[in-house]
């Protein structure tokens, strides 16, 4: 008898990694039509990136989102020579354990909520379903850097409410450093709407310039009159929030 149901038992195990292994691919299948990035390792969230071609973004609305200058104003600085040792004391908690990751990547720098007022604006205009938003800034190279962002959007969120209270991941992110910000951005658009018919809309916020000077002069053309640049020591306002509304709006009653 001990025997019999020690079989049976090994026959169910069986059955059930059987199953299992049938089960699975539909399963992978079923996770999303975009592929999903290693979890953030500050928020344990997901980051989606957009991997599978430009179908996946026909019809959208694209915001490229730049964090310093345009999030977290530079005007927030300590008023010392040493602004960056001294960020902790200004703005965190002594006892952040991410304090020295966030210091050493270089995105210490905190949010405003008139700023994260200004963005919300944004992203309320337009449906969710039809927006993506892409992160450009320096802030995109390090998990530590993007998992803190998330992290005071939703914190803001969870106190005004809005778009940015279940804002947990970015779309995807300019890739490589290069001469100019511009670039930067152009490259991303190059690959995923090379003959501007993919996107239905698209606008750069960020503080860094995108339109004049000799390192610029190569996309300038396709750059005018798609770019909000707010003043770095104020950061984004509901001034520059209603400019990339109507860039945005201006784009999709041509299409």
């Amino acid at each position: 008898m001990t025997k019999l149901r020690g079989h049976a038992f090994v026959a169910l195990v069986l059955l059930l990694l059987a199953a299992s292994f049938r089960w699975s691919p539909m399963r992978l299948l079923h996770v999303s039509s975009r592929s999903l990035a290693p979890a953030d390792a500050t928020t344990g969230r997901e980051l989606l990136t957009i991997h599978r071609g430009n179908h996946e973004l026909q019809g959208k609305i694209v915001v490229f989102l730049d964090i310093d200058g345009v999030i977290a104003p530079y005007g927030l600085d300590p008023m010392d020579d040493d602004a960056d040792d001294d960020a902790s004391h200004f703005f965190y908690d002594d006892q952040d354990s991410n304090l020295a990751k966030l210091q050493s990547h270089n995105c210490w720098r905190d949010f405003t909520n008139e700023t994260m007022d200004a963005f919300s604006k944004i992203l309320s205009a337009f449906p969710h379903s039809e927006l993506r938003v892409i992160l450009s800034s320096y802030w995109r190279i390090h998990n530590v850097c993007r998992g803190a962002i998330l992290q005071k959007f939703r914190d803001y969120g969870s106190l005004h409410g809005g778009p940015l209270r279940q804002f947990d991941y970015f779309d995807d992110r300019t890739g490589d450093e290069m001469e100019s910000r511009q670039a930067e951005i152009a490259q991303w658009l190059l690959k995923f709407n090379p003959d501007n018919d993919v996107l239905a809309a698209w606008v750069v916020l960020d503080d860094s310039e995108c339109l004049r000077g000799r390192e610029n002069k190569q996309y300038r053309d396709m750059f005018v009159g798609r770019v909000v640049k707010p003043f770095e020591d104020v950061g984004l306002t509901d001034k520059d929030a209603d400019k990339a509304i109507q860039i945005l709006n201006e784009q999709l009653g041509a299409s």
